[in-house]
């Protein structure tokens, strides 16, 4: 009985032995395991660090290789060479990842929708728009939304306008309540309207604007061109409607409206009307652009003092270099030859100061210009530039 359990002992004393030492091998290959990915990451970081970025892809995939939980980092390793404008490196990366066959489901999306970006950056336009029709195809509700920006985005670079109205269709009725999207929509619709335009379709062009309004109530850019269908076709009660839309739903744009208003006002033989209707518009929302306006139509109606009196009065109470210009430009003409020496030299140095003044401002990246653009020329956002407001804008 005692050899017996003797015996019992030594088995189980060999099993605890052979555990042990199993255990023990383990962790000494996953200690080695660590060391070489900590190895393959600081060997890449060094050499990105360094700037020898394909060395650092290379390495970083060889880690990959290694360990198949660092799928996130190396989509961030992708991201950052596409930002800083290596975009073949981000492509490398990603087909990469897309080259393993153990990537999940969610993470074969991301690295799609990563090389899509890296296309669409480098001008692959055919590539991103068939990489991410094959994500919209089996994707996602969410999924299908993130195909479905990028693909805007694809087509608007290719300026196929129609396209872009179709997809974003498609996102509108994933996302039925967003107003960016709903601004976007609106202005492909102008797009269409101008090429409508330009095609002699002047119908279709109408139609499109009625679409435009249809995704966004207040677009100022199809109701400026409502009000001058309106004009064009002798309608004023109509383009004055359009104009009082245009005034409540674009308040820091009325100085864009002016011509349109100007020209309505003129048809109708009105001119103290149009007077009364700048100084409303001005007094809500103050505008250098309005205020000459209105200083000039006092001038032609009442006369010199009467429009010099107003220029100082309002000045006094909203300073502008344009204002300026203007009230110093109303004194050279009515004094003629004998105006002071530094009346003129003051419009001089105005008129130098201005010729570099930009008039509109991007709010959404900065950009600033001479002239109005409804898509910004550097972001690429649409209604975001407004005239500049201030002393030394509108």
């Amino acid at each position: 009985m005692s050899d017996l359990f003797l015996l019992l002992l030594l088995v189980v004393a060999v099993g605890i032995g052979w555990l042990l030492g199993f255990q023990a091998r383990r962790d000494r290959r996953l200690s080695h395991l660590a060391a070489r990915l900590r190895r393959e990451y600081f060997l890449g970081l060094n050499h990105l660090l360094s700037e020898h970025s394909d060395e650092a892809v290379e390495t970083f995939l060889r880690a990959l290789e290694i360990d198949s939980d660092a799928v996130d980092t190396h989509l961030a390793l992708a991201e950052l060479f596409r930002r800083k404008g290596d975009v073949g490196r981000a492509v490398k990366v990603h087909q990469g990842l897309l080259d393993r066959n153990d990537l999940s489901a969610a993470h074969v999306h991301l690295v799609q929708t990563g090389l899509a970006k890296d296309y669409l950056s480098s001008g692959l336009l055919d590539r991103a728009e068939t990489l991410l029709r094959d994500i919209l195809s089996k994707g996602s509700a969410q999924q299908r939304i993130d195909a479905l920006v990028l693909l805007m985005e694809v087509y608007q670079q290719e300026r196929d306008w129609q396209n872009a109205l179709y997809v974003g269709q498609q996102r509108l009725y994933l996302q039925p309540d967003n107003p960016r999207l709903r601004s976007h929509l609106s202005h492909y619709a102008c797009e269409l309207a101008e090429q409508a335009v330009s095609g002699g379709q002047r119908q279709m062009a109408y139609d499109y604007l009625k679409q435009s309004l249809s995704y966004d109530t207040g677009c100022g850019r199809a109701l400026l061109k409502l009000t001058t269908f309106s004009i064009e076709d002798g309608q004023w009660r109509p383009a004055l409607r359009y104009l009082k839309r245009f005034r409540k739903s674009n308040p820091d744009m009325l100085s864009e409206g002016l011509a349109s208003i100007v020209e309505v006002y003129r048809a109708l033989q009105r001119p103290k009307a149009l007077v009364k209707v700048l100084v409303h518009w001005h007094s809500t929302n103050p505008s250098a652009t309005l205020l000459i306006a209105i200083a000039r139509y006092i001038k032609a109606e009442e006369g010199y003092e009467q429009a010099h009196a107003f220029m100082i009065e309002q000045l006094n109470q909203r300073m502008t270099l344009r204002g300026m210009r203007y009230l110093t430009e109303l004194e050279l003409e009515q004094q003629s030859g004998l105006q002071p020496q530094s009346t003129r030299l003051v419009d001089n140095a105005l008129k130098m100061v201005l010729e570099t003044k930009a008039f509109y401002q991007c709010g959404h990246c900065g950009f600033h210009g001479r002239q109005m653009y409804w898509q910004c020329p550097r972001c690429k956002e649409w209604g975001a530039i407004k005239p500049i407001r201030g002393i030394e804008g509108d």
